[in-house]
C-alpha cells in the first residue's frame, strides 16, 4: 500500500483534529509597558507555532523588536484602531474586531478582557475566556460587572484561569457547567544560560516592577531596605523616583522602563530577586500569577517571596526563601540571611531555573492548545 494512504489511513482512524482558528482579541495599544501586554503576545506567539492565529489589537509599532521575540509565521497580526484623533473610543475597536471575524470566520475567540468576552457572547460568538482576577471582588456593589461576569459562567465556550484560588473563588460565585482549567501565565527560558554566584555577602537585590499598585508590597520593600545597611536596591521599570523615601534614595538604583528584553538581560546578572506582593488585598494572595516571579525564575536568581496561596501555588520553600507578608522585619531578616550565603543562593537560584521550563511561554501554549481540542469537539 502507497505510504501516503497508510497515513492517510490512521488519521481517520485516530479521528485527528482539526486545528481551530483562534483569534485572539486585546482591546488595547501594543507594544506598552503593561505585564499583560508581555503575556498576550507571548502567548500569541508561541501558540501561532501549533496552530493558526490572528491577532487583533491597536498596534502602534513594530513588536518583535519590543518584546525581543521573532514573530511566527502563523501568527497574523491585525490592527483594529480605537481613536478618532485624540480620542480614545472602545466601541470603535469593538466595530472593528466584529468586521475582522466576520471576514476571518475563527473557530474560537480568546479573550481576557471581560467586558469585550461578554460584548461577544451576547452576539453568540465562540469565546474562551482568560480570567486573571475576579471583578466582582473588586467592585463588590456594582450589579452590571457581576452580570457581566454571570454572563461569562454561563456562556463561555470555556474559562482558563491562571491560579487555583482564582478558579476556586469563581466556581463560589458562579455556575461550574462550563469547562475550565488552570493555566499559570508564562516566561521565556535559556537552557544554556551559564551562571555563576559570589561565594561571600553581596550587598545588591533587584525587584522588577513598577509603583502603581500598593498591592505589590513596595512599602513593606522599602522599610526592609532602610533597616539593611550598605544594602542596594535595584528597581527595574516605572518608578516614581518621588516615590521612594528619602532615607533610602541614595541606594536605589532606578533603571528606568526597559523593554522585555532587556529587563531579562539585567536579571541575568542578579543573584537575589524580591516579590513582596502584600497579604492584605485578594488579587495578590489568590489571585496574581506573576510574570515577575517567572523571569526570575528563568534568569536563575535566588527569590524571597511573601508566603501566600498564589506563590506557594507555583513554588516552594525548597525553591524559594519566604517571609510573612507586609512585615519588614521577616523582609529584613531573610534579605540579610540569603545575602550572606552564596552556597543557598546558587542551590535556591539552579533549583528555579530548573522549574522555570515548565512554564515557558511554549509549554503555556501547548496546554492552551490541548484546552482549545477538548472544548472545541
Amino acid at each position: 500500500m502507497p505510504r501516503s494512504h497508510t497515513l492517510s489511513g490512521i488519521a481517520q482512524h485516530l479521528k485527528m483534529p482539526k486545528k481551530p482558528r483562534i483569534l485572539i482579541a486585546y482591546p488595547e495599544k501594543l507594544p506598552s509597558t503593561k505585564a499583560r501586554s508581555v503575556q498576550t503576545i507571548c502567548t500569541a506567539n508561541a501558540l501561532s507555532a501549533l496552530m493558526p492565529v490572528t491577532l487583533v489589537a491597536d498596534f502602534t509599532s513594530e513588536i518583535s523588536h519590543s518584546y525581543g521575540i521573532k514573530i511566527h509565521e502563523g501568527l497574523n497580526l491585525l490592527t483594529a484602531g480605537r481613536c478618532l484623533g485624540p480620542f480614545v473610543i472602545n466601541r470603535l475597536f469593538l466595530y472593528r474586531l466584529k468586521k475582522i471575524i466576520s471576514h476571518t470566520s475563527p473557530d474560537i475567540i480568546f479573550v481576557r478582557h471581560p467586558k469585550l468576552a461578554a460584548a461577544l457572547l451576547k452576539e453568540g460568538h465562540r469565546v474562551i475566556y482568560e480570567a486573571h482576577a475576579l471583578f466582582q471582588d473588586k467592585h463588590p456593589n456594582d450589579a452590571k460587572i457581576a452580570a457581566m461576569e454571570r454572563e461569562i459562567a454561563s456562556k463561555a465556550l470555556g474559562i482558563i484561569f491562571t491560579t487555583n484560588g482564582l478558579k476556586n473563588r469563581w466556581f463560589q460565585l458562579y455556575n461550574k457547567g462550563t469547562k475550565t482549567t488552570v493555566i499559570p501565565n508564562g516566561t521565556f527560558c535559556d537552557p544554556d544560560l551559564k551562571k555563576n554566584f559570589h561565594p561571600g555577602r553581596i550587598d545588591t537585590i533587584y525587584y522588577v516592577g513598577s509603583s502603581y499598585y500598593p498591592w505589590k508590597g513596595l512599602d513593606t520593600l522599602y522599610k526592609a531596605v532602610e533597616i539593611i545597611d550598605n544594602l542596594q536596591l535595584d528597581l527595574i521599570g516605572e518608578f516614581d523616583p518621588l516615590s521612594i523615601p528619602a532615607t533610602i534614595s541614595n541606594r536605589v538604583r532606578l533603571h528606568g522602563y526597559v523593554s522585555n528584553r532587556k529587563a531579562r538581560e539585567i536579571l541575568q546578572s542578579a543573584e537575589i530577586t524580591v516579590l513582596p506582593n502584600s497579604g492584605k488585598d485578594i488579587e495578590s494572595t489568590n489571585y496574581t500569577s506573576p510574570l515577575k516571579l517567572f523571569e526570575y525564575m528563568a534568569a536563575c536568581t535566588a527569590i524571597i517571596a511573601s508566603d501566600l496561596p498564589s506563590i506557594r501555588e507555583l513554588v516552594s520553600e525548597e525553591e524559594v526563601v519566604f517571609f510573612r507578608p507586609d512585615d519588614h522585619i521577616s523582609l529584613r531578616d531573610a534579605i540579610v540571611a540569603l545575602s550572606g550565603d552564596g552556597k543557598l543562593r546558587g542551590k535556591l537560584a539552579f533549583s528555579t531555573w530548573k522549574k522555570a521550563g515548565k512554564y515557558s511561554w511554549d509549554a503555556r501554549a501547548r496546554q492552551i492548545r490541548d484546552f482549545f481540542f477538548s472544548v472545541n469537539t
